[in-house]
């Protein structure tokens, strides 16, 4: 049943309770009829965060943030990697001095990526402030001329 019918026939529900003098009916048909209600609602709010999410993952401003977070990210990897195949180095652990050097390399090439992906970004985010004051500028203009 569609949540319009249910919504309906719990709604008929009450009110044939009221008509009749059929108290639990009533109270059933009532607490269904509000949990679909609820129900509606909750997916409403949950729609809106959703949009409200997907727009923030849009941003550039968060974009730009996060691949803040991930260049520095891969910087400690790339930091930590180099001790571990230091230390492996001293210790004459060959396998683990391989592996560690394997990880540094990795790491740096993350962050040579991350590094180029900020750059994008920051174009991307200079070109929307540039549109937008592009946009305040003819609705500003727009504006004088109506005046």
């Amino acid at each position: 049943m569609s949540d319009a019918a249910a919504k309906a026939a719990a709604w008929a529900k009450e009110k044939y309770g009221q008509a009749t003098g059929n108290k639990d009916m009533e109270t059933a048909g009532h607490d269904e009829y509000a949990k679909k209600v609820g129900k509606e609602q909750l997916q409403k709010d949950q729609d809106k965060r959703e949009k409200e999410l997907e727009r923030a993952r849009n941003d550039p401003n968060v974009q730009l943030a996060e691949n803040s977070m991930n260049q520095t990210k891969h910087s400690l990897q790339q930091a930590i990697s180099a001790i571990e195949e230091k230390i492996a180095h001293w210790m004459g652990y060959a396998n683990k001095e391989g592996s560690a050097h394997e990880e540094k390399a990795k790491a740096a090439g993350e962050l040579k990526l991350a590094q180029d992906e900020h750059g994008r970004l920051q174009k991307q985010l200079q070109a929307k402030e540039a549109e937008e004051k592009n946009e305040a500028q003819k609705q500003q203009a727009q504006e004088q001329q109506n005046q």
